[in-house]
């Protein structure tokens, strides 16, 4: 098998998850955004963010 066959072969062959890239969702960016809010909220008036507010 040339060299360049082996290469080909490999690729084909690695497990999916180590290719697979990270989906983040909209759920993800509405809940990140909502705990920024949070946190500038916070800054904003000198109180403390309640935990649930950065889930």
């Amino acid at each position: 098998m040339p060299w360049s066959e082996a290469v080909i072969d490999a690729r084909i062959f690695q497990p999916a998850v180590a290719r697979a890239a990270p989906i983040i969702t909209v759920a993800d960016t509405l809940q990140s955004l909502l705990a920024l809010q949070a946190v500038r909220r916070s800054i904003a008036t000198g109180q403390t963010v309640a935990l649930q507010d950065l889930r």
